[in-house]
């Protein structure tokens, strides 16, 4: 059965390209041209593949403004995002290629069994990168960048709403210099993985995005003794203490809430808050909140893109409609937004018991879920039971509160007064 990946402006709602999945016959070409290509480039001079890494940033630099407006098309998010996203990968391009000139990028390092080991940047083998649309570009070169300067060859799995993202980053690295079959981007349904996970030709797999049919793949990929890259990180916690700069603290809680339309491991989305500053934190996050300016995302002067895919907007609908039912009151938004596309109204709910399901789900949108605290002991104890693996900011300007909070958390990603810049990844094998 053809599958079919389809390109749907999430503002408009109008499908602007449609593409095959690839079949048995084009595959094994694929496969093949992988193979060959891994064993030229694992053996091609570090100083070139550095070299093709820099076209690689003069390239996102140089058309910055066209991939920026393809991210925006394809998935709906805010354009100064969008461009922003691909300077960023032009950077890590940059920065990559100078660490490793400089000597920087340490090629010894220390395993976690405390064996010393050193890193070979003369690999070969096929990196299989499985994808997610919420940063379409940026999850892909954060990936591959450091891998395919190691030898890798990959290949790229990226999710259905993007492919013309897809698309448009192999024919990248290929206006960059990179030779054909180095990175090519490939068109599978989700069942079918599995199977090209056995390839003996896929020695490494990336894998972002945590849903149960991922974490499949991910285990069976270890259990095949293969290494997995995979996201550690599953959400944002923002914990308002009593002497927070609310200023400050409700403009950052509002911009990490509306980031990439909340649809990003980063964005804020349980906000725990002491009792006396919540009052005030409410009321001002609320006109924050309403102030927002939304439309046709690839309007600069807006605060926020749409959501993704239509599925999304509904799923959250339902979430939303869900936890009042639990008993969760809304201070404002709680709806999709009429004739703008795949919008959802940004929303505060608070009074979100321990005990529902709407505690306990990850919201992938506009939403801002605010909890009452008394003390720091309830804050350490609902973070550390219930999102110790999600990344933790604390607003505070008391020193002291900041260094209780950071040592009794079990989060592994800690800010002061600052927001968390990336997901973070974590290397799994078999043995682990």
């Amino acid at each position: 059965m053809t599958h079919i990946f389809r390109s749907i402006n999430p503002y408009t709602t109008k499908q602007q390209n449609s593409y095959p999945t690839h079949t048995d016959e084009e595959m094994k070409k694929i496969m093949h041209l992988s193979l060959s290509s891994s064993l030229v480039w694992g053996k091609t001079d570090i100083a070139l593949r550095l070299g093709l890494l820099r076209n690689l940033a003069d390239q996102l630099r140089g058309e910055s403004a066209r991939y920026a407006r393809l991210i925006t098309e394809e998935m709906g998010k805010n354009i100064r995002e969008s461009t922003a996203e691909v300077m960023k990968c032009a950077l890590f391009c940059d920065h990559y290629a100078n660490a490793i000139l400089s000597g920087k990028e340490d090629l010894d390092f220390v395993t976690g069994t405390g064996n010393t080991g050193r890193q070979n940047l003369s690999l070969q083998g096929t990196l299989l990168a499985v994808m997610t649309w919420d940063y379409p570009f940026w999850q892909v070169f954060r990936t591959l960048v450091p891998t395919m300067v190691e030898g890798h060859v990959a290949l790229l799995q990226h999710t259905p709403n993007v492919p013309t993202c897809a698309m448009a980053i192999e024919l990248l690295f290929l206006k960059a210099g990179f030779s054909e079959g180095v990175l090519q981007s490939i068109r599978l349904p989700e069942d079918a993985l599995p199977q090209l996970i056995d390839h003996e030709q896929v020695r490494s797999v990336a894998i972002m995005g945590s849903s149960v049919k991922k974490g499949k793949l991910v285990s069976h990929a270890m259990t095949l003794g293969k290494k997995v890259l995979n996201e550690k990180m599953q959400g944002h916690v923002f914990i308002v203490c009593d002497d927070a700069d609310l200023n400050r603290t409700v403009s950052m809680a509002v911009k990490s809430m509306v980031c990439n339309a909340g649809q990003s491991r980063i964005s804020a989305k349980h906000f725990f808050v002491m009792g006396g500053v919540i009052e005030r934190f409410i009321t001002r996050m609320r006109s924050a909140v309403q102030a927002l300016r939304l439309g046709n995302p690839q309007d600069e002067v807006l605060d926020c893109g749409t959501l993704a895919m239509k599925g999304q907007q509904e799923q959250l609908h339902q979430q939303v409609h869900s936890a009042m039912g639990e008993g969760a009151r809304c201070i404002t938004g709680g709806y999709p937004l009429a004739g703008v596309g795949y919008y959802y109204a940004p929303t505060l709910l608070t009074e979100i018991s321990e005990d529902t399901q709407a505690y306990k789900e990850e919201f992938i949108g506009p939403i801002a879920v605010i909890h009452k605290v008394c003390t720091l002991q309830d804050i350490i104890q609902h973070s550390n039971t219930s999102f110790a693996d999600f990344y933790t900011s604390i607003w505070t300007e008391d020193d002291q509160v900041a260094t209780t909070l950071t040592d009794a958390l079990k989060s592994d990603c800690k800010y002061i007064n600052s927001l968390p810049d990336y997901p973070h990844y974590v290397v799994l094998d078999y043995e682990s």
